[in-house]
């Protein structure tokens, strides 16, 4: 199962996949150099730790770019990894769950989740990351050591938002459309009404 592919920009072709699958393949030979996780060295290249999920069940969810060159690799169940190509030095954040137990969780940068499942890099140069579990989470590069946190009162958010005129936030979720003003913190939800015919014709929100 492959849910990531990303170039960055020095032209490195990224894969992730199931299992310990973060790979960069060289498009001239159809290789892959697989970057696997090693706990003994959990800061070298590679995916946050692995689960011992069944395969299928575990996947790298986001690889990408932000606009000062790091590498973020988000996981369904274990968090994000940030890889610096300069000192090729691994961060990571949010909670690390070996099966069913937290075995580790990161949060004093604020990432309070195991899941991770969107990442968008805006030109004001701010990081959005989306999770399963219905929380936005909002980086700004400069306060690295500080992942603030917007939640969302739908429980079943999902990958799909929008900012407009830089408070007021469009979340597509599994239970309608969600509008949220950043400033008073106020939100209003759209849902389909099967009586209303000018009404959203479907609750599961997919693109924005």
């Amino acid at each position: 199962k492959v849910r990531a592919i990303y170039e960055d920009r020095e032209g490195n072709f990224w894969v992730g996949s199931t299992g310990d699958g973060l790979q960069i393949m060289d498009r001239k030979t159809g290789k892959f150099t697989h970057y696997y996780y090693d706990p003994a060295q959990p800061d070298k290249l590679s995916r946050p730790p692995v689960n011992e999920f069944p395969m299928g069940l575990d996947h790298i969810t986001f690889i990408n770019q932000d606009q000062e060159g790091f590498i973020w690799i988000g996981t369904i169940f274990n968090g994000i990894n940030r890889y610096d190509p300069v000192t090729k030095k691994v961060t990571h954040f949010g909670i690390d769950i070996r099966g069913s137990k937290i075995a580790s969780a990161d949060t004093s940068a604020g990432f309070h989740d195991p899941s991770s499942w969107r990442f968008f890099s805006s030109r004001d140069n701010l990081l959005w990351v989306s999770t399963m579990t219905g929380n936005l989470y909002n980086v700004n590069l400069q306060k690295k050591s500080s992942i603030p946190y917007e939640p969302i009162n739908q429980p079943e958010a999902n990958s799909f938002f929008y900012e407009t005129n830089k408070n007021i936030l469009w979340i597509g979720t599994f239970k309608g459309l969600v509008k949220k003003d950043l400033n008073t913190q106020t939100e209003k939800v759209w849902t389909h009404d099967p009586l209303t015919g000018n009404s959203l014709c479907n609750d599961s929100i997919s693109s924005i």
